[in-house]
Parts: structure tokens; C-alpha cells; sequence
């Protein structure tokens, strides 16, 4: 969830700023603020309507391809005229940015008065408004209120990923419904405020599996009915499952058994893995073995031109005949 930082950029008009936001866990480590822009009214004094901000927010130094990151849209009431004033948010991805997959966007309003103690989660949706623009509006709504004298701040905080590095810079097109300023051209606005950022190329990969990421399990125990009947040991066959989680170079994953006695481990599964990271996981059963007979079993990896590692090792006994 993102939370409001509660330190505030000073305005020249002495109003409060736009308010950046961080991530609550892990913290951010870099915002990039865009120019905030200021809508007026000729309709009463002192005229600011609105302010209008757009910020690029990393866990890391800065945005890297592959690793989510956030886009953020602030706009903020200021208008004395009005008690409420209506604005519509619209953000325009830039080339080799999308919307994350798995990344936590959220929608949240405030008061500029008392950020951290106002802050409140609203439901919200996202449509396309033409031009590589996404429209964010409030769920069962088409514009965002914003109440002078509550909470007179929303903020769309959009979770994306770059797939390439490189400079990127974002654009949001805002209709601030106090201004006096005509809202125009597609999606229509009064202000467009955006913010210029750089991506970096991916971390490189380790160069190597660490043994202590380098699982192996007995599979095969399934409980019901008030049994749990072990399927992965018969008389002569044990079944097996190694498991894979983080980054990882390109290389070959192994599955080894060492049979009673002195015999060495030979492999008796293996995966042939690209550099990348996530989940992976390979099973396998050793079978042809002798009843009432102990084996060892281990998981190891090769990098491409490297060494190989392998993990600790299980102990498992064929069931007796």
C-alpha cells in the first residue's frame, strides 16, 4: 500500500504543495518530481484552482527494466471560490512502459492539511482514453470531487514495469473543473504536467546458485478420509521434488541419487534453465531399487562455463516388500 510522505514542497503562493508519495514496504529509495503546474480562476482572489504534479517512484535508485516501479498523478484543490471542484486524471504511458501484472496500483485522497492523517484508499478504475492515455476515474464516477475543506487531494499511483531502458518521460492531461482555463484537445485538459525519467538495464544475473537455494523433498503424500497413504515410497521406487526460487543464471539443474554403499551420485533428472527468475521446480521418481534399501538425493546446479554446486542432502528408504 502507498502511504503520503508528509514533508510538503513550499509554494510560492505559501499554499501547500503537491505531496509526493513512497511505498510503505519496501521503502522507496528514489522519487523523481515532474514541475508541479497551477490552474487559475478569474472568478475570485487569490485564483489558484488546482495544482497538478507527476512523479516517478523506484524501490531502487532508480527505475530499472523487469522491476516494478510507480507513476504517480497528484492534483490538489485549492479553489476559494467553490466547496468542491470536479477533475478528471488522465496518464499517458510512455514507449516500453506498461502497466505491471502483478504490481499494487491504488487510488487515495487527503487533505493537504493533515496528509498522513486523512489519507483514505478509493476504489477506482482504469479506462483507455485514447492517444496511449488511461483514464483513472473513482469506481461509479466519471471526474474526482475534491472538497476544499476535506479532503481536497486525490492521487493515482499506478504500478508499472519498463521492458527496455533508456530516457522516458510521462505525460498527464488533468481537467480542472474550478479553472476558469477551457478544458481542450484529446483527452481534454488544462493542465499537463509530466516528469522525465531514466530506466536502467536489468541487474545481470548471479553468477551462480547459492547451495542453501538448492531444495529437495520427498512428494507424494496425499491425506483424506482420515489416511495419508505415502505415494512417493514403494518397494522399489522413490519419488522426489527439487525446487528453484530467486535469480538465477543460465545453466543445467539437477536431480542426483546415491544409491546403499559407497556408490557415487549420478544424476537421474535434469533442466536445462535460461537466466531469469521466479519458481521453478522439477520432480522425477527413481525406480528399478531393492526394498528396505536407503538412498541419498540432492539437488545441484551447473552454470553455463561454471562450477557445479549442489544442495544438502535427503535421506529416504524404500518401503519393505
Amino acid at each position: 500500500m502507498i502511504r503520503v510522505r508528509a514533508a510538503v514542497v513550499a509554494a510560492a503562493t505559501s499554499l501547500l504543495a503537491l505531496t509526493s508519495a513512497l511505498l510503505a514496504a519496501p521503502a522507496h529509495a528514489a522519487t523523481i518530481d515532474g514541475t508541479p503546474l497551477e490552474t487559475q480562476t478569474g472568478l475570485c482572489s487569490p485564483s489558484l484552482s488546482a495544482r497538478t504534479n507527476v512523479s516517478a517512484i523506484s524501490t531502487g535508485a532508480q527505475p530499472q527494466v523487469g522491476q516494478d516501479f510507480h507513476l504517480v498523478v497528484t492534483v490538489a484543490g485549492f479553489n476559494q471560490c467553490l466547496s468542491s471542484q470536479s477533475t478528471s486524471v488522465n496518464l499517458q504511458l510512455p514507449t516500453g512502459v506498461a502497466v505491471s501484472p502483478s504490481g499494487q496500483s491504488a487510488c487515495v485522497t487527503f487533505a493537504t492539511t493533515n496528509p498522513a492523517g486523512t489519507t483514505q484508499n478509493a476504489p477506482c478504475v482504469r479506462s483507455d482514453a485514447g492517444g496511449g492515455f488511461l483514464r483513472v476515474d473513482p469506481q461509479g464516477a466519471t471526474s474526482w470531487t475534491l472538497t476544499r475543506n476535506g479532503r481536497n487531494v486525490v492521487q493515482v499511483q499506478l504500478a508499472v514495469r519498463a521492458s527496455s531502458a533508456g530516457q522516458r518521460t510521462t505525460f498527464a492531461r488533468v481537467c480542472d473543473g474550478g479553472s476558469t482555463v477551457v478544458c481542450e484537445g484529446s483527452p481534454v485538459a488544462n493542465a499537463v504536467p509530466s516528469v522525465a525519467f531514466t530506466v536502467a538495464e536489468a541487474p545481470a544475473p548471479p553468477a551462480t546458485v547459492s547451495a542453501d537455494r538448492l531444495k529437495i523433498r520427498k512428494v507424494g503424500t496425499v491425506c483424506g478420509g482420515g489416511s495419508c497413504p505415502d505415494l512417493a515410497v514403494t518397494p522399489t521406487s522413490l519419488k522426489v521434488q527439487a525446487t528453484l526460487l530467486g535469480q538465477r543464471p543460465a545453466g543445467v539443474w539437477r536431480i542426483q541419487r546415491r544409491g546403499p554403499g559407497k556408490a557415487p551420485f549420478t544424476t537421474i533428472a535434469s533442466k536445462t534453465l535460461t537466466a531469469g527468475g521466479g519458481y521453478q521446480s522439477l520432480t522425477t521418481t527413481a525406480t528399478g531399487l531393492q526394498p528396505a534399501t536407503t538412498h541419498r538425493f540432492r539437488a545441484c546446479f551447473t552454470p553455463t562455463g561454471g562450477v557445479q554446486v549442489c544442495g544438502s542432502e535427503i535421506q529416504l528408504t524404500t518401503a519393505s516388500a
